[in-house]
């Protein structure tokens, strides 16, 4: 072998080498979300629109609210040996990034109870088919359920919304908390708490001066109009698309490339905005209160605030009896009742 051609055969190895580390990379960063608008979930937009609570919910304020926590089991699928479960420090890390990003809402997403593992090559490699099945094994009633797969075939993530289907989340472990993707996990969550894409086509195109903002897109009118970023988000996080008004104005669009509910880049997505952030806190605290209580989930009950669930928090609740938005509302229901006591009693003594 000629030295030229020893040289061109390490440049052909290297690069070799190369495409496949960057390959699995470029397509975990090119898995979409799994979450589609139907039919179903549309009719129920269109109730809380009717009903006015559409409003409600856009106009909830964010500020002076207190803090309420979202119990949030989590479940890490393996393979039948016992492999490929995702580290606990990465799920760690994606629950702080989301609670960074909605610190406004006075939302809190903890841990509740024990990590559950599932061994099963099936489910390990899940497909959209094998999804609703995932979430029916051991669910935890009353709290965000989310199942961390070592492959989730084609997609990144999938959600469900409130009011239809299999609840819960399922979410690629390449896609949680890595260097190349930190925010579907918070995009995830974004859509059980209510959000749509961006660029939401189900109920028409919105235009780009946002004159049909509040009936079309994504129902959000400080989410300007998006026309799918998929693709059209550089390196500096700057939209790059030549699309024109869907309306026929010939206006660019102007869409928010760091907003966490589009299809931005990965890593550009950092933000929710104000109205984002009100819908996800009205969906918590009405279609999905039993998720919220006012005490950490390590030490549930504890309506003092002393880490010592005992005789003083029975006191609280009996003197907050029947009230709402009170310290005395542990299970975070909306009402003083004796199912706080009860959770007093089952979680007494001094916290974890």
């Amino acid at each position: 072998m000629t030295y030229y051609a020893w040289v061109l055969m390490h440049v052909l190895l290297s690069f070799t080498t190369m495409l496949l580390v960057c390959v699995p990379l470029l397509a975990e960063e090119n898995k979409p979300c799994g979450v589609q608008t139907t039919k179903v979930v549309a009719q129920e937009v269109a109730t809380l629109v009717e009903g006015g609570h559409w409003n409600d919910a856009l106009s909830t304020p964010l500020m002076n609210r207190g803090t309420q926590y979202v119990k949030t089991t989590i479940h890490i699928v393996r393979y039948s040996n016992g492999s490929g479960g995702i580290p606990e420090e990465r799920i760690a890390t994606a629950i702080e990034t989301l609670n960074d990003s909605v610190a406004e809402t006075g939302l809190v997403f903890v841990q509740f109870g024990d990590i559950l593992y599932l061994n099963s090559s099936l489910y390990a490699t899940c497909t959209s088919g094998e999804v609703d099945a995932l979430r029916q094994i051991n669910p935890v009633d009353e709290s965000l359920n989310i199942y961390f797969v070592p492959e989730f075939v084609n997609y990144c993530g999938v959600s469900s919304f409130y009011g239809w289907g299999v609840q819960g989340i399922v979410l690629d472990n390449d896609c949680t908390a890595t260097s190349t993707n930190p925010s579907t996990f918070s995009h995830e969550v974004g859509h059980y708490f209510g959000l749509f894409h961006t660029h939401e086509p189900y109920y028409g195109l919105e235009c780009v001066n946002g004159s049909n903002c509040d009936v079309a897109g994504d129902l959000i009118c400080d989410t300007p109009a998006d026309p799918n970023l998929s693709g059209n988000v550089n390196s500096s996080c700057a939209y790059t698309g030549s699309a024109t008004d869907a309306c026929g104005s010939g206006n660019p669009y102007m869409p928010l490339a760091n907003n966490m509910m589009s299809y931005s880049t990965k890593v550009c997505r950092t933000n929710f905005t104000d109205n984002q952030l009100s819908v996800f806190l009205w969906t918590a605290e009405n279609e999905r209160a039993d998720h919220l209580v006012n005490s950490p989930y390590d030490c549930l009950g504890d309506a003092t605030g002393d880490t010592l669930v005992g005789v003083n928090d029975i006191l609280v609740i009996v003197s907050d009896w029947e009230s709402t938005n009170s310290p005395g509302d542990v299970n975070g229901d909306g009402i003083v009742s004796i199912k706080d006591i009860l959770i007093v009693l089952a979680n007494w003594g001094a916290c974890n």
